[in-house]
């Protein structure tokens, strides 16, 4: 999670390179040990609607997150501080939390890791958004993009970290007004 309120973050290249940055392959088969299936977009594979072959994956491109974050008037990158606890999403989010550091510093990122004591810190840094980024899981209690999708909305309990976009928010909206499955709604 990034807070869109810590000034390097609120830029869509900088989040997109930090995205871009980050191999999910090494993080499966290291601190996951290879059970686990990397992200290649922000909705879990059964949540994607038909037709959606077409839509953008998230890439692994150091060169490409270089060139960004120097579009983004970063060239030299910045400081970030990554929150972490191994109450979720386990106890891997250690490890993760060290190799996220080390690929983001590929970039000119200098990551400081804040272990958190103990879950009910970590749950409070993230409920009241006092955090610049943090490792957690996020995952849906049911198996629903409605669901999902309006846990990240615009003004919903759980966007802490400032994320203000009204065509995603009208997306949401349509998405939970519209049969799934039917054209408008994919």
């Amino acid at each position: 999670g990034l807070n869109l309120g810590y000034e390097p973050l609120a830029n869509p290249k900088v989040r997109q390179a930090i995205s871009m940055a980050i191999n999910r392959d090494e993080l499966n088969k290291s601190a996951y040990a290879g059970l686990g299936t990397p992200a290649t977009t922000a909705l879990l594979p059964s949540q994607m609607p038909p037709g959606s072959e077409s839509i953008p994956k998230y890439t692994y491109d150091v060169a490409g997150a270089k060139q960004l974050l120097a579009d983004a008037g970063y060239p030299n990158g910045f400081d970030m501080t990554l929150s972490y606890n191994e109450s979720a999403p386990g106890a891997q989010v250690a490890q993760s939390s060290i190799q996220i550091q080390n690929q983001l510093k590929a970039i000119g990122i200098t990551v400081t890791l804040d272990h958190v004591a103990n879950a009910n810190d970590m749950n409070k840094q993230f409920q009241t958004g006092n955090f610049e980024s943090v490792l957690l899981f996020s995952g849906a209690a049911l198996p629903s993009t409605y669901f999902n999708v309006g846990l990240e909305a615009p003004g919903s309990p759980n966007d802490t970290w400032g994320f203000n976009d009204q065509q995603f928010a009208s997306w949401v909206q349509t998405i939970g007004t519209t049969e799934p499955g039917s054209a408008e709604y994919n």
